[in-house]
């Protein structure tokens, strides 16, 4: 039995505590086992438009401990607002950085790790660091894909057509997939593809922990069939989430009968505050964790919607397992595979043709949901929760998926 000093995991990520990422929970129950836990990620500025408070380019700190971890943190340019080029800079500093720090980091430590994982939301192509890493300090190396270029940019900024640009990153990212000892995959819906293409890798599905492990007591006094149906939605609001669909034909609902609560802030928020102005409708901007249990104790269902292209459609977003741990089904709209899974699972209601009409019936029909099977879906809800995003199980599935590679 190897002592556990002697056995150290470097987790390479751009975002870590004190910023709200499914990571930090991850980290924190791996820390626990027989590994020892290094992180190297950037100063807290994630939707802060600058540093967060006690964290600063010139004094740091650029070292600290967190759940038992050392963490080393890098000097970047911050997101000062949402647009490209801030988001460029922000992400460059990061990558340039790393990468010189890396690169003298594995010469002094080789031999000193066994493993490197990079989570590699946005930018992707931060992978290309930890098999860096791996080559330098002689180690195994693995790569959690969070987001898939070019889709992912795409979606983001509603263009359409690729170009020799676009088809550069991916042939990039392909090439940075293949140098991984093993590919992690987000959801089950992403790995099923992956195998496709990438026949001869080690590919594994870890769900992204819930950041709120706390599961909700289901709530039996909340009727289905009560005077108004709650619907909450919370995250980002851009083009990506199709609110604007779901909100063109929740209007034409009786405004008695429901209620649509919108919690997060983003590119659309002001355009759809503008717009979409009714009493049913309830914009909250971005929320703490108090107030989203609040909204959640009276939520009848959580929406959630994904207009992604491509390989992008297999990218779960985070706010999917929250939505679990309150015990409360979905309503989807997007994807006939992502409708089936929900389906299949019993833990909501999925809808891929988003024609106006569809929309508007698959809404309507919920006023008249039998109670009965609303609590049964509930109860389904809790027990996949449970099975697939808490986050001790994953941490080690993880430990047992890199010892056999």
């Amino acid at each position: 039995m190897f002592n556990k000093n002697n056995k150290k995991i470097l987790i390479i990520t751009p975002y870590f505590f004190p910023e709200n990422f499914p990571i930090n929970s991850f980290v924190k129950e791996l820390n626990k086992l027989e590994y020892n836990v290094e992180i190297l990620t950037s100063l807290p500025n994630y939707r802060n438009y600058g540093f967060y408070n006690n964290y600063s380019i010139i004094k740091g700190p650029f070292k600290e401990n967190i759940y038992g971890s050392k963490v080393l943190r890098l000097p970047i340019i911050p997101r000062f607002s949402n647009s490209f080029f801030s988001i460029f800079l922000f992400y460059s500093s990061f990558f340039f950085n790393a990468f010189f720090f890396l690169f003298f980091y594995g010469i002094f430590k080789r031999n000193s790790f066994v493993h490197v994982l990079t989570f590699c939301g946005s930018p992707v192509l931060v992978g290309y660091l930890g098999t860096f890493f791996s080559i330098i300090a002689n180690c195994k190396s693995s790569q959690w894909v969070q987001d898939i270029w070019p889709e992912g940019i795409m979606t983001s900024f509603n263009i359409k057509k690729t170009n020799i640009f676009f088809k550069t990153i991916d042939k990039m990212q392909g090439l940075m997939w293949q140098s991984a000892d093993l590919l992690i995959a987000q959801s089950k819906l992403l790995e099923v593809h992956l195998k496709k293409n990438f026949k001869n890798k080690k590919i594994i599905t870890l769900n992204n922990p819930s950041r709120d492990e706390n599961i909700k007591k289901i709530n039996e006094d909340i009727n289905v069939q009560s005077k108004i149906i709650n619907i909450s939605y919370y995250g980002n609001i851009g083009k990506a989430q199709n609110i604007e669909n779901f909100i063109r034909n929740f209007i034409k609902l009786d405004k008695n009968k429901y209620h649509f609560n919108i919690c997060g802030d983003g590119s659309e928020l002001h355009y759809l505050q503008n717009k979409y102005q009714a009493n049913n409708i309830h914009f909250y901007g971005w929320v703490d964790k108090k107030k989203m249990d609040s909204i959640s104790a009276k939520t009848n269902y959580f929406f959630l919607s994904l207009n992604n292209f491509g390989r992008q459609k297999y990218i779960i977003p985070s706010k999917f397992q929250t939505y679990l741990s309150y015990g409360k089904p979905l309503l989807f709209m997007g994807d006939k595979d992502v409708c089936n899974f929900i389906e299949n699972n019993n833990i909501g209601f999925g809808i891929s043709d988003l024609s106006n009409n569809n929309i508007y019936q698959f809404l309507n029909n919920l006023y008249n949901y039998d109670s009965k099977s609303y609590l049964e879906k509930q109860k389904s809800i809790i027990n996949f929760y449970k099975n697939n995003y808490i986050a001790k199980n994953i941490a080690e599935y993880f430990l047992t998926s890199i010892k056999t590679i």
